[in-house]
């Protein structure tokens, strides 16, 4: 049986081959994630007319939502949150970044490459997203709901 995944496998172990994330005592609240969630839904504008734009959040470890961007591609709503948290001096690795869908392999090798510990989505992690956060010590927190989650990775860093 052929692996039919394995040109992205390959591409995923090259861009994230040497990105392992920092280890931090900073931790957060599932409760505070999951209302992170629903005020940065609150917060999309466009996805509120449309119903068809993605979004991204930056949550700092007090549960407090900093920022939220949107754009019609999941990737692209990642790229403008990383570069608000570069521009305005942030410390990515105190805080989690919040997905209004699901987690790509990419979008985990994006926030190994900015130190990000934690990645929260309301959808599914793909297969090769899981691989790649066990490979840089990321934790994901999929399926987020108000009473329940599913916990990728070192769950230390959920209270």
């Amino acid at each position: 049986h052929r692996d039919t995944h394995y040109p992205l496998r390959r591409q995923r172990q090259m861009c994230i081959s040497d990105r392992s994330v920092d280890i931090s005592p900073t931790n957060f609240s599932a409760d505070a994630i999951n209302a992170a969630l629903l005020e940065m839904k609150q917060r999309q504008i466009g996805y509120s007319v449309t119903g068809g734009i993605h979004a991204a959040g930056l949550m700092d470890s007090e549960g407090n939502l900093i920022a939220v961007r949107e754009d019609i591609g999941r990737h692209n709503a990642v790229d403008k949150i990383f570069g608000h948290a570069y521009r305005t001096g942030l410390n990515i690795n105190q805080h989690a970044l919040l997905l209004s869908g699901r987690c790509g392999w990419d979008i985990v090798a994006k926030s190994a490459t900015m130190n990000c510990q934690l990645i929260a989505s309301i959808g599914a992690s793909s297969t090769l997203a899981i691989e790649s956060a066990r490979l840089s010590n990321i934790t994901i927190f999929s399926f987020v709901r108000a009473d329940k989650g599913v916990v990728i990775g070192k769950s230390n860093r959920l209270r």
